[in-house]
C-alpha cells in the first residue's frame, strides 16, 4: 500500500501562515499553565477567560469578534 503525504494534497501559498497541530498543542498547554500560574485569584479568573476565548477559537473555528 502506497503512503500518501496529505500535506501535499492542498497547496498553501507562502504568504499564508498557520500553526501545525503540535505547535497548537504546545500553545494550548502554555495558555493553560499561564492561566493557573498567578498567585492572585482575580488574575487567574481573568486569565481563564482568555484561555476560554482561545479554546473556543481553536476548536470551533470561530473568529475573535464572534467569540467576544
Amino acid at each position: 500500500m502506497k503512503s500518501i503525504n496529505h500535506g501535499l494534497i492542498v497547496s498553501v501559498p507562502d504568504k499564508d501562515q498557520y500553526l501545525e497541530t503540535t505547535q497548537l498543542n504546545r500553545m494550548e498547554q502554555s495558555f493553560r499553565e499561564w492561566a493557573g500560574s498567578s498567585p492572585r485569584a482575580d488574575n487567574r479568573f481573568s486569565r481563564q477567560r482568555v484561555l476560554i476565548i482561545f479554546l473556543l477559537i481553536r476548536y470551533t473555528g470561530a473568529k475573535l469578534n464572534e467569540v467576544l
